[in-house]
């Protein structure tokens, strides 16, 4: 099979979570959960997705000359993605994300972007080529999906949420796979809502997103509505 190459431009973060019952109020301070860290970034976790499912990825994306974008950088390598398009900032450090999970899988997000504030994408070359279909996610209630002029609701498949993070991203990943494939954009769509139901059922961004061979896994997380 020729698959194609899957050419990634978004932010690289690193991702500080904890998570605690609830998510504090204005003003208020939550005490107690658990802390972690790990690697994210929008761009960054559909890059991992798609390599995990399969895909040639090139990630192109800006780090600090720092710590954090050095490890990011290793991880990715270690994905199998290409970094040779990751450029590093002399001034702005890697961005990092600050992010609250409770414990029905809800978060809320800050991010000092740094790097990836400086980046200047090829994106205006590519909006200017067109776009015939369009995929609008839309969390538990599932996709909506218009290929040229059809219009499909693909369903969500209904797991227990442990944590949302990186869900859209592990789905968008994994649609790009499906695509680059041969698939149809519906049966890539189809495809991408279980691994994206896979990774709410784990914690983190990166650590959540599942490899091709770990969809069998799904079966047991089921909830029959």
């Amino acid at each position: 099979m020729n698959i194609k190459k899957i050419i990634v431009i978004g932010s690289c973060n690193t991702d500080m979570v904890i998570k605690s019952d609830r998510l504090p109020i204005p003003g208020e301070t939550v005490i107690g959960g658990t802390f972690l860290m790990n690697a994210g970034g929008k761009g960054a976790n559909q890059a991992v997705a798609a390599a995990r499912q399969g895909g040639k990825v090139v990630f192109v994306s800006k780090t600090g000359n720092d710590v954090f974008g050095k490890q990011s950088i290793e991880l990715y390598k270690s994905e199998g993605i290409n970094t040779d398009y990751i450029f590093s900032d002399p001034k702005l450090p890697s961005g990092v994300a600050l992010i609250m999970v409770d414990a029905h899988g809800e978060n809320c997000i800050a991010v000092a972007s740094g790097a990836n504030g400086s980046l200047i994408p090829a994106a205006d070359v590519i909006s200017a080529k067109g776009v015939d279909n369009v995929v609008i996610t839309m969390g538990a209630m599932g996709a909506f999906v218009k290929e040229k002029e059809q219009y499909h609701i693909v369903e969500a498949t209904k797991v227990v949420a442990v944590d949302t993070t990186a869900a859209g991203d592990s789905f968008s990943g994994a649609l790009s796979v499906g695509l680059s494939e041969g698939k149809s954009i519906l049966d890539a769509v189809k495809s991408a809502a279980k691994v994206a139901a896979l990774t709410v059922t784990r914690m983190g961004a990166q650590s959540s997103i599942p490899y091709r061979n770990e969809l069998s896994l799904l079966e047991s997380k089921l909830v029959i509505a």
